[in-house]
Formats: structure tokens, sequence, C-alpha cells
């Protein structure tokens, strides 16, 4: 007698679910649950003729399987994970959101708001695998948490004095700061929780996953005694020599514009050996506008900008500079601001 183990989704699609539920007379939902989170089993104790026939046809769906002996212990049950995304290019928009679409079996618009959302969480409850194979499949960066092991920051809102002193009466054990910080990081699940529920009325806190944030590095000085600080600056951050001794006269100046968490540690670990002093500042959620200068291009500009904006609030001909009447949102500005100096239209902030 054999077992039939599911190892992974491996390239198959959310409608072999079906198949998979008409083929073996089970529940559709069933199916599904169980393709997001493999390795598991799909069927044990049955004969080696028959787990052979499923065997072949799993794997000509796509996915990944493997049959064991009914005497070998079964695979552990995977911790269920949550799985975001982020677009280090964001001119992929359009392809990243058909590469989920096709993942998950669901209409693009579906996947697109997805990806919108912030963070940009596509499924939860899952399993390690199926990260695993998500990453293989999307040209993004897959991100990896687990809500109640995770650390997570608060982003302190409020400036009401009654408020701000309960929140230091309940951080007491963490911060002493609370008064004057904007940011109190690296609390737990549980106390995160309980932060959330006192002193979200209001907006007066935000509750950030520090597997979600994004940082950037700051340069804040640099030591020129230092023999590799001009390498690490050319090789690592991509400056040009001929501007490193300007640059080192006006600090500060951003490094690194979009990290994650684990990314971060190496960078300044290098930086600093390299005789390079930073500091990494979150980068806020939140809608952002577009600040445009330098418009050299103005049908371009506006043909880019008529995606997200009404034609009466695009760019007239009388001024090179122009910023958006409402923010959008950050992975569509980001978008757009790519296109708009991929193609030399102008230059863009987002604010």
């Amino acid at each position: 007698m054999q077992n039939l183990i599911i190892q992974s989704i491996g390239t198959a699609t959310p409608s072999v679910s079906k198949l998979l539920a008409d083929a073996f007379l089970m529940p559709q939902e069933v199916v599904l649950r169980l393709l997001y989170n493999t390795p598991a089993p799909i069927f044990t104790e049955v004969e080696p003729i028959v787990a052979k026939q499923a065997y072949d046809l799993l794997t000509q769906l796509g996915l990944e399987v493997s049959l064991q002996s009914t005497e070998e212990p079964l695979p552990p049950k995977s911790e269920p994970v949550d799985i975001g995304l982020y677009l280090p290019n964001p001119l992929y928009l359009m392809t990243v959101t058909e590469q989920v679409a096709n993942f998950m079996g669901c209409e693009q618009k579906e996947a697109l708001n997805l990806l919108l959302s912030e963070p940009s969480i596509i499924l939860g409850d899952v399993s390690m695998a199926t990260a695993e194979a998500l990453s293989k499949r999307v040209h993004a960066e897959v991100i990896v948490s687990n809500p109640k092991n995770d650390l997570y920051t608060i982003k302190i809102n409020t400036e009401n004095k009654t408020t701000l002193t309960h929140l230091k009466h309940a951080l007491k054990d963490i911060s002493d700061n609370v008064l004057t910080a904007k940011y109190v990081e690296n609390i737990d699940y549980t106390l995160a929780q309980i932060i959330w529920r006192r002193f979200h009325v209001d907006n007066a806190v935000q509750i950030i996953n520090q597997s979600h944030q994004r940082y950037e590095i700051i340069l804040d000085a640099v030591n020129p005694e230092n023999p590799n600080y001009r390498k690490t600056l050319i090789e690592t951050v991509g400056m040009p020599d001929e501007i490193i001794d300007e640059v080192a006269q006006n600090l500060p100046l951003q490094l690194d514009e979009s990290l994650g968490i684990t990314a971060i540690d190496e960078k300044m670990t290098r930086y600093a050996a390299a005789g390079l002093t930073c500091h990494i500042e979150p980068i806020p959620f939140g809608d952002k506008y577009l600040e445009i200068t330098e418009i050299t291009d103005f049908d371009g500009v506006n043909t880019v900008l008529s995606q997200f904006f009404d034609t009466a609030e695009l760019p007239n001909h009388t001024t090179p500079t122009w910023q958006s009447p409402k923010p959008i949102k950050p992975l569509l500005a980001r978008y757009a601001a790519a296109q708009l100096e991929a193609n030399n239209y102008c230059s863009v902030l987002l604010n």
C-alpha cells in the first residue's frame, strides 16, 4: 500500500482543483485548500497501481507529487503563512497582475486590487511550498510572513496628550519616548493586538507588520579615511566616481529607496564596514501625490497621466511643473513615475 503526497502546486493552476474534485470525487474547496497547503497527502493507503495512475495524472497537470510507503511517516503539516508581493520594478505591474490571476485562478481585476492594497497580501494561511512555487512564477519579490510570530511597528498618528499618556503606559516596558516618537518598533503580536484594540479609534495608531514594511537607507556621513568607501558607493550604490566628493559635502542622501526588513541588516553592515554612517527610515504607507518638474514632452506626460486622472486635471502647456490634484495608490504612483521617467518625459517625485 502507498501514500500519494502533493509536495507543491508546482506549475499547475488552481483550475486543476475542479478536475481533481471530479476525478477523485472530492469537494473542490477541499482540493483547493490542499493545493495551497502542501506538502499534504491526497490519498493514503491505496493500491500501488491506483497510486501510480493518480501520480501520473497529477504530474501531467503540473503538480509536484511523490509516492511513499505507508510505513513512512506522513510529511508534517506546514505552519501557515501569509504571502505578500512587492514589485521592485513597477513597470511589471500588468505582467504581475496576469501572473497572480493565473496562479490564484481569479479575474485580473481582483488580482490587481490585491496588488494595489497596502501591504499587497495576496494569499493567507497557506504553506511555504506555495510561496516557493509562486516565487518561480512572478516578476516580483515574494514576502512570507507568519503574523503570530512576526514583529510589528506602531506608527503614532496622534498628538492628543491624554491618548499619548495612556499609550506610554501600555508600552512602559517597551519604549520611554512615546510622547515624542513617531514609531515604536519590535512589538510582538499579542501586544500589537492589544494596542490596536485600545488605540485604533480615530486612527490614533497604525499597526505595521515589519515583514511587509519597506525602508530607505539614508547616508549621514562618510569616513574619508576608510579605503573602501568610494568602492562601495560605486559598486554597491551605483554612484558615479566623479560626483562622490560633492555628495560627501551635501549629506544626508538616500542610498537605497525601498528595502525589506530582511535586506536591511546586510546592507547596513556592509556600509558600516566601508566607513559610511547611515540610518534607516520606514517608508510610510498611504496614497501618494505626483510632483512633476522639467516637463519636456507634454503629450507624452498626458498620455501616461490620463490612465489615472481626468483630462481637466492634466498638465497644461503653460508651465513645466505639475502636482497631482489628488493622491493615488502608491503602486500606481510608482507605475506612473516609472513610465514617465523611462521615456524621459519629465522628473517625478512622490510625496
